[in-house]
C-alpha cells in the first residue's frame, strides 16, 4: 500500500489532533497522534478482542467491566 493511500485509509477513521491543525505537517503520524487516534486504536481493539471471545464462544476476561466500555465503538 502506497503511503498515500494509507493515508487516505486513516483520514476516514481518525480525527486529527487539535495540536497539528493548522500545521503543514503530515496526516500520518503527526495529525494521527491525538484524542481520535488514540481513540480509534483502543475501540478497534476492543472490538477485535470482542469478536475473538464470540468466535470462540467463552466469556471475555473484561466482562466484568463491559458496561464501562460502552463508549468504545467504531464508526463504521
Amino acid at each position: 500500500m502506497s503511503p498515500k493511500k494509507f493515508q487516505d485509509e486513516l483520514r476516514g477513521k481518525i480525527k486529527p489532533s487539535k495540536f497539528f491543525e493548522f500545521t503543514s505537517n503530515p496526516f500520518y503520524p503527526d495529525k494521527c497522534l491525538g484524542y481520535g487516534g488514540t481513540k480509534w486504536a483502543v475501540s478497534t481493539s476492543f472490538e477485535f478482542a470482542t469478536e475473538v471471545y464470540r468466535l470462540l464462544n467463552i466469556k471475555p476476561d473484561y466482562s466484568h467491566i463491559i458496561k464501562d466500555l460502552s463508549e468504545l465503538t467504531t464508526s463504521k
